[in-house]
């Protein structure tokens, strides 16, 4: 259900310095505003391009470590888009599907960098 409260008693529970990361997401993830969020398309990902997203993080400059950006993205394709359904951006329960994303992703980005560092097409 969608937690109702004010923007400075969630903006206090984000900053806590007690809370994991985990707990501190999924406060948000539940919280009214981002649930509206989440019926307005524009604001709405699908699979391959959270994937995207998610792929261009510097692991430099990300707050996670590396463990908890581990956690994070096994939570998201195995909790999120896993079970949305496909007409939503999701995998609809298919972990093929789910699997054939996460490959082109991987295959897309490994093959944009490689044009980015030569130039030209590596398949020429």
């Amino acid at each position: 259900d969608p937690v109702e409260e004010g923007p400075c008693r969630l903006w206090s529970s984000v900053t806590d310095e007690n809370h994991t990361w985990r707990k501190t997401a999924l406060h948000l993830w539940r919280h009214a505003a981002f649930q509206q969020l989440k019926q307005i398309p524009q604001y709405q990902l699908c699979f391959s391009e959270w994937l995207d997203k998610e792929l261009s993080v510097r692991r430099s400059e990300d707050v996670l470590s590396d463990s908890e950006r581990q956690e994070h993205q096994q939570w998201v394709c195995l909790e999120l888009y896993l079970t949305l359904p496909e007409e939503q951006g999701g995998c609809g329960g298919d972990m093929r599907r789910l699997c054939s994303h996460l490959l082109n992703a991987v295959l897309d980005q490994h093959l944009s960098l490689n044009l980015e560092q030569t130039g030209a097409d590596t398949c020429s």
